[in-house]
Order: structure tokens, then C-alpha cells, then sequence
């Protein structure tokens, strides 16, 4: 390794470094190794990890330089959970998933999805009555995991895959990140009570979803949904479809992503709504005036600004907390050079609050997007989605699940917080609030 010095953020534990730390408190790590300069290094067991704050480093690691990139350790032990899918994977196999996955997401299938997504929303909102307290953490990830189970099987066939999803899918998602932090891999061999929920979560969820496949595999045809789209996607050079474990990969990895991340964005943005009324209202009188009571549908996306606002906000304030990458060869960032298998860390979170990028970084202000009022974010300092090869290929599916859930839900209910209650952020992927009641109150 050569040039200048790289600062060490202060603390670590011997054999361990801040790996203890990062589960712990991730947050408060990334932001304290944020103020320390564009590079930081800290430890994750004994070997060095570098901290990347600098947006045009990051922009050069996730788009300029990618091919010199794969996502590292960190994607590697959440492969052992979701299986090797378009996102956990890297490299040539990764750009040719990225190939074949791509049709499921074109512009020509959102309506098909949104129409489950309005479907499913409308429903959560009939079911609700004034007065009754939720837990709007819990409420959105069913919400949202129905509506990638959904979007994935639309087909009657496969209703036994989305139960088995729905019941199974939080085992999955509180063991991802437990497993990508730990700092001891022999912990995840241990038979601990959670252990053995995941365990038996994976074994029924596997099941269930295999003999899906099979099933639209016997049966043929488009079935209007995501898994028909997997299911006949061909190599351009081999003309070869995907085999049947490859299938079952994406299709998991995309109902995590698909829920976990969309679930996070509405939980807080009903949170930050609740704690800012004029916003709140802003919000609610554009929805009514575009939509009067009924709920969203594909058309109304792009006929709400303000609330796209919202949760572009929301995104800032809470995209996921680490992008990982690792180097294939040697590589020069900011003017030092570093050897092949050098891990970086990127937090979008605390890129995020940042106030040479974002002035009074807390705070929030849908206002900031407004593009009457905004200053131009520098490049590479916004990454709700990440960038590059790498980047979400689901973004427009996100958008458009976020965006039809809180205008239908919003145009027919307030949302206040219970009273005495505290919300706390918690690292779990994304930053998610760890518990968050609600009193569902007439409009």
C-alpha cells in the first residue's frame, strides 16, 4: 500500500477491531468515521476495512471503476441466506442475471404490478377503523412482503408460496444483516432458538417456492407477474433459460428486497409526517385533489409531486446503512494505492447527513427536493438506490409501491403517534424504526 497516511478511527477491540461496534451502534460508527475524512480505516476482526466519505470516491468505486469491484464479504455471507441472485452476486454471472432479470422490470410491466399494489393497499385500508392502534412497522412489512409475494405469483397455482412467503419471510430478513455483521461465523452454526426459526423458515420456504416454479413450468404462458418473466428469460449468447435453482434464487432475493426496503420508507415516512402536520396535510390535500377518496393506481404516480418529495426525503434520511465492495486488483483511491481484496465501506446513511451536501442534515424537509428551491446535490452524494452496475434494478417497481401505499392510505386516514412512545432506528439493512405504534385516526 502507498501514499498519504490514512487516519484509524479511535477504539476497536484487539482480533475483533469495531466489528463489535458496527453491530452494535452501526450508525454512530459511520457517522463518527465520517468526520474523520474522506478515507477512514477501521477493523473488522483483523483485517482492515476502509471507510469511503468522499462523494467523488464513491462515485469513481460504485460507477467509474465497478469492474474493478466485486460487493465483497458482506454480500458473500448474505448469499448463504438468499442464495446467489442478482444482487448478493458480482462479476460476469452478475451482469448476466442483471441481462436476463431486466425484462421483469421494464416499463411495460409496472401496470401489471400496480394493480396488485393498489389491490393490496385498498384492502389494508378497508380493514383499518378510527381508533385503532397499529404497529405500523409490522403492518407495512405484511403489506409489502403480500405485495412482493404478489407481484412475484399471480397465478392461483402458486397461493401455497405466498402464504408459505408471508410466514416466513421475517425469519429471513432478521437473519441477513445478523449474519452479514457477525464477527464470528461459528455463531450462526450454534443451535440458538433463532437459528433454528431460520432454519426451519428456509426449509418451507424453499419447498413451497420450488414446487411454484414447477408448477408455472408445467402449465406455460405469461401469467401477468414476475416469475413468468424469469421463468422464460434467455441467455442472449446461449439461449439457455435459467435453471430451476437459479430461478428460485432470484425469486427470493426479490421478495427481500422488494419488502424490506419499501416497508422501511413507509414506516418512516408515516413517522415524519405524523411529527410535521403542515407536511402531513400538504401531503393529504394534493392526494384528495388528485385522487378524491379512492386509492392510487399506476396513472397517479407521477401526479404527486409533493409526495414524491416526501419520500425522497424519507430516502435521504434512511437508505440503507452500507454499500460493501472489495477490490479484484489494485486499485488508487485518493491518491493512495491499495492491493486486490481491500475491503471499502460506503454508508449511504451517513453520506446522507453530510451538511456540506445537505444543510441542517436532521431535519426534515421534503422543501429541499423542491426544484424551484433546491441547490443541485453534488454527484454520488445521494444513494438511496446505489449507482453504477450495481445499482437497484427494482427503483421504478419501489417508487411506484411507495407511492400508491401512502397516497391510498393517506387519503383516507391521519396517523398519530401512541402516546409515551419513543421511536428508535435500528439497523436491519436498511434503517428501519424498531417498533412503531400508531393510533389510525379519521382524516
Amino acid at each position: 500500500m502507498s501514499g498519504a497516511a490514512i487516519p484509524r478511527l479511535p477504539g476497536g477491540m484487539p482480533g475483533l477491531g469495531h466489528a463489535l461496534s458496527l453491530r452494535r451502534d452501526a450508525f454512530g460508527l459511520l457517522l463518527r468515521a465520517r468526520a474523520c475524512g474522506d478515507v477512514v480505516e477501521i477493523g473488522i476482526g483483523p483485517r482492515p476495512v476502509y471507510v469511503v466519505n468522499s462523494p467523488r470516491l464513491i462515485r469513481q468505486i460504485l460507477v467509474s471503476d465497478a469492474a474493478h469491484y466485486d460487493k465483497g464479504s458482506l454480500f458473500e455471507k448474505a448469499a448463504a441466506v438468499l442464495g446467489n441472485g442478482v444482487v448478493t452476486s458480482s462479476g460476469d454471472f452478475h451482469r448476466r442475471q442483471r441481462r436476463l432479470i431486466r425484462p421483469a422490470f421494464h416499463s411495460t410491466r409496472t401496470p401489471l404490478y400496480a394493480e396488485v399494489m393498489t389491490a393490496l393497499a385498498d384492502e389494508r385500508a378497508q380493514a383499518w377503523k378510527p381508533g385503532q392502534q397499529v404497529a405500523m412497522d409490522t403492518e407495512m412489512h405484511r403489506l409489502t412482503i403480500t405485495t412482493a409475494a404478489r407481484t412475484l405469483f399471480a397465478s392461483r397455482l402458486a397461493d401455497h408460496a405466498v402464504a408459505e412467503i408471508q410466514r416466513s419471510l421475517p425469519d429471513f430478513l432478521r437473519t441477513i444483516t445478523a449474519r452479514a455483521l457477525s464477527p464470528l461465523p461459528l455463531l450462526e452454526k450454534l443451535p440458538t432458538p433463532a437459528n433454528r426459526r431460520f432454519t426451519r423458515a428456509r426449509r418451507r420456504m424453499r419447498a413451497a417456492v420450488l414446487d411454484a416454479i414447477d408448477g408455472y413450468r408445467a402449465v406455460g404462458g405469461d401469467q401477468g407477474d414476475l416469475l413468468s418473466v424469469l421463468l422464460t428469460a434467455r441467455d442472449a449468447d446461449s439461449g439457455r433459460t435459467m435453471p430451476r435453482e437459479q430461478v428460485y434464487d432470484e425469486a427470493v432475493t426479490f421478495t427481500v428486497a422488494a419488502s424490506e426496503s419499501t416497508a422501511t420508507a413507509l414506516s418512516w415516512a408515516f413517522h415524519h409526517l405524523a411529527d410535521h402536520p403542515e407536511a402531513e396535510e400538504r401531503a393529504r390535500r394534493e392526494v384528495l385533489s388528485r385522487l378524491g377518496a379512492g386509492p392510487a393506481r399506476h396513472d397517479d404516480v407521477d401526479r404527486l409531486p409533493y409526495l414524491r418529495r416526501v419520500l425522497k426525503e424519507v430516502l435521504r434520511l434512511h437508505p440503507l446503512a452500507l454499500l460493501p465492495r472489495r477490490a479484484l486488483r489494485e486499485v488508487e483511491v485518493g491518491g493512495r494505492t491499495y492491493p486486490r481484496g481491500t475491503q471499502f465501506f460506503i454508508s449511504p446513511h451517513a453520506l446522507h447527513r453530510d451538511r456540506r451536501y445537505y444543510p441542517d442534515p436532521e431535519r426534515f424537509d421534503p422543501d429541499r427536493w423542491d426544484p424551484e428551491r433546491a441547490t443541485p446535490v453534488e454527484q454520488g452524494a445521494y444513494l438511496p438506490f446505489g449507482a453504477g452496475r450495481h445499482g437497484c434494478l427494482g427503483e421504478s417497481f419501489a417508487w411506484t409501491s411507495m407511492t400508491i401505499t401512502l397516497a391510498t392510505l393517506l387519503g383516507r386516514f391521519r396517523f398519530v403517534p401512541a402516546p409515551g412512545h419513543r421511536v428508535r432506528e435500528v439497523m436491519a439493512g436498511t434503517s428501519r424504526p424498531c417498533h412503531l405504534p400508531m393510533i389510525v385516526t379519521a382524516r
